[in-house]
């Protein structure tokens, strides 16, 4: 009995040492679970979507493969937080495919609604980038025709002033050809204002829906519509060619027509109120230092003044057609010939006042703390979806140079700059590139140096011209060298170890999905749809993972 007894002690010791083994184990699971889930919590309220690929992609793996189901509490919310990183990226065919592989985990008729609703994120992103792509192509097409008849009537008007002497037979004619041309322009300008009412109808629910362009989407956009301002940047220095050549026509041969008075008595109006308004900015800016009140007043004046120089140009405009279209000139009396030259004359050097103090006025608020307006397009005071609808329509202008709005600092307002602002509309970014306050390496805006600037730096530093001129390339000197090379890299990449020690799980396989290969069961993130067992973690909207940049180091 003594022998059968100890056995059966022994055997009761062995069962409960098992089941204390199992408690301690799955203990010890559940706190790893939970700490690797928290990195991810932070990792997202900054903001830092490919790092929160990365780390929700490993963790994943971890779990299914070291918890099973047990750990299901934390992978089916990581699953979540996984697509919705990649959504944040514009990848909605790669969120969708992440929910199916979630359901294939542990099916959830939830999941249907959630792919269903990514699909159709997908296909209005596709719907919304094509009608984009075709608008900027318009812009282009019709840039070039405008272009072309504005160095027309260019070469016309210069034609006439190239001349030692001209007949009556010789401005009628040119006021034929200016007039057919000024027409022919009108016609274009037209059509192309109908094809962008047409293009912000088509895509208002796209925005309506948060619907957002990859990276690489963006990029071409950006592309058509830098070429498309060019082309504008082209055709209003030529068009300044032909209202300045028409002033000197009228200099130089004292010729008029009717409704010319009333429109030079208007530019005398508004040149005088353009230049009582540049003075009392001029007042302001002689303070030395300016007060936020101070700097307030200025910006709200520069607002005023920008309208100003608006109906001052519509007016010279106006002044142009008026030439154009006029079919009979009249020799003037010798009194009205010396009256309406003095009036250009007048004319002509307030112009050249005002150039002058607009010049020192925009440099001076270039330069000037401006970092609560960036980004704050309509003036209320805050960055937030009020401000969206009007950085579309910079962008579309094509030739807007507003500093507020140009937030990465490369002198003009396009679909980069759009973008940004979506970012610090939705809470991503907290600063735009060109805020002074940013951190050295805070390339995401984020307030802080982590990996996800880690990201910037390395598209920057393999695709340089497209940072060139922009308030990147200062941000990302780290080491304050005065210029972005691989020491910043280097640099960044060290600081990022001392701050954040803690690193990505372990795939379930031993290795790491960072490199593109994944246990079996995953899906690929290939836009496709289908799942075939891999992943393809560095085919991201924002540029490839960072563990799989320090990898290639």
């Amino acid at each position: 009995m003594g022998k059968k007894y100890f056995v059966a002690v022994m055997f009761a010791f062995f069962v409960f040492g098992l089941a204390t083994s199992a408690v301690f184990a799955e203990n010890a699971l559940e706190t790893a679970a939970k700490a690797k889930v928290a990195q991810i919590q932070k990792l997202q309220d900054a903001g830092n979507w490919p790092a929160v690929v990365t780390y929700s992609r490993n963790f994943v793996e971890w779990a299914r493969y070291n918890g099973g189901h047990f750990l299901d509490a934390y992978t089916l919310p990581v699953y979540d937080t996984l697509a919705a990183a990649r959504e944040k990226e514009g990848l909605y065919d790669y969120s969708a495919n992440i929910i199916r592989e979630k359901h294939s985990w542990k099916p959830d008729p939830a999941n249907v609604e959630k792919v269903m609703t990514y699909e159709k994120k997908g296909i209005e992103q596709a719907d919304f980038f094509q009608k984009s792509l075709a608008f900027q192509s318009d812009r282009i097409t019709v840039g070039n025709d405008i272009l072309k008849l504005t160095e027309q009537r260019a070469t016309l008007v210069n034609a006439l002033l190239a001349k030692a002497s001209i007949s009556q037979a010789d401005l009628t004619a040119l006021q034929g050809a200016l007039a057919s041309l000024s027409t022919q322009i009108d016609a274009k300008k037209s059509d192309l204002a109908a094809k962008k009412d047409t293009y912000l109808k088509a895509i208002d629910q796209y925005q309506k829906d948060g619907v957002i362009f990859t990276a690489e989407q963006n990029h071409v956009l950006s592309v058509r519509s830098q070429a498309a301002g060019s082309i504008q940047t082209k055709i209003d220095s030529v068009e300044k060619t032909v209202q300045d050549g028409v002033l000197k026509i009228n200099q130089k041969f004292q010729f008029s027509w009717p409704g010319l008075e009333d429109l030079l008595s208007n530019m005398k109006d508004l040149q005088t109120k353009i230049m009582a308004l540049q003075q009392q900015m001029l007042a302001i800016m002689a303070k030395n230092p300016l007060s936020a009140d101070d700097k307030k007043n200025l910006l709200a004046l520069k607002s005023q003044l920008d309208q100003y120089m608006i109906a001052h140009n519509k007016v010279m405009a106006d002044i142009v057609k008026a030439f154009m279209t006029t079919s009979i000139f009249s020799k003037l009396s010798q009194d009205q010939q010396t009256k309406y030259i003095d009036i250009f004359r007048v004319i002509l050097d307030a112009q050249n006042v005002i150039n002058s103090d607009n010049k020192i006025i925009a440099d001076f608020i270039s330069k000037m703390d401006t970092q609560a307006a960036f980004g704050d397009l309509n003036g209320d005071g805050k960055v937030d979806q009020g401000d969206l609808p009007l950085m579309i329509k910079y962008v579309l202008a094509g030739n807007v140079t507003d500093k507020v709005a140009d937030l990465n600092g490369n002198g003009k307002v396009d679909w980069n700059d759009y973008m940004l602002l979506r970012e610090m509309v939705n809470g991503t970014r907290k600063t735009a590139p060109v805020d002074p306050a940013n951190i050295a390496g805070d390339l995401n805006g984020n307030g802080a140096v982590d990996e996800g600037d880690l990201d910037w730096m390395i598209k920057m530093y393999f695709n340089p011209d497209l940072y060139a001129g922009t308030a990147f390339k200062k941000i990302a000197d780290i080491n304050g060298d005065g210029k972005f090379d691989i020491q910043d890299i280097i640099t960044i990449v060290n600081q990022i170890n001392r701050v954040t020690p803690v690193s990505a799980a372990a795939p379930a396989t031993g290795t790491d999905t960072t490199t593109g290969v994944a246990a079996s069961g995953t899906v690929v993130e290939d836009n496709s749809g289908q799942a075939t067992g891999a992943t393809n973690n560095a085919s991201t909207g924002t540029g490839t993972s960072a563990g799989s940049l320090r990898q290639g180091f």
